[in-house]
């Protein structure tokens, strides 16, 4: 990715922002980019809202951005096409079981690799 990922922040190092609406907690990455995380011992499912920066977007143009959630090659979650201003939007609970790695893939939409800052909001393994 062009940019690295941070906790709790944009790619930037700001707060996390998407459509005006602040979130505490999360990661902001940058297309095309993935992050694998282990499954906790007693967790039975993951959480997680995802959405676009508000860095996404520019008075001409916004990211566009493809999210997914893997198991392996198992597409658990996705949404293709993310775009800069839109509302952030929760994933549907996700099954998962202990020790098992999960994969949060953000990919190029239609723009390739411009203004695709996307933010996966409060991700959470749930006993």
């Amino acid at each position: 990715p062009i940019y690295s990922w941070q906790r709790d922040a944009n790619v930037f190092g700001k707060p996390l922002v998407v459509r005006r609406r602040f979130w505490t907690s999360g990661l902001g990455v940058h297309s095309k980019s993935s992050l694998d995380f282990v499954v906790p011992a007693g967790c039975t499912k993951l959480l997680a809202w995802i959405g676009a920066d508000d860095s996404a977007t520019t008075r001409r143009m916004s990211g566009d951005m493809h999210f997914r959630v893997l198991r392996g090659g198992e597409v658990l979650a996705e949404a293709p096409s993310v775009k800069g201003g839109q509302r952030a939007q929760a994933l549907p609970p996700i099954p998962v079981k202990a020790g098992q790695t999960i994969r949060f893939e953000v990919d190029f939409g239609a723009g390739l690799h411009t203004l695709d800052r996307g933010n996966w909001l409060a991700p959470v393994f749930v006993r």
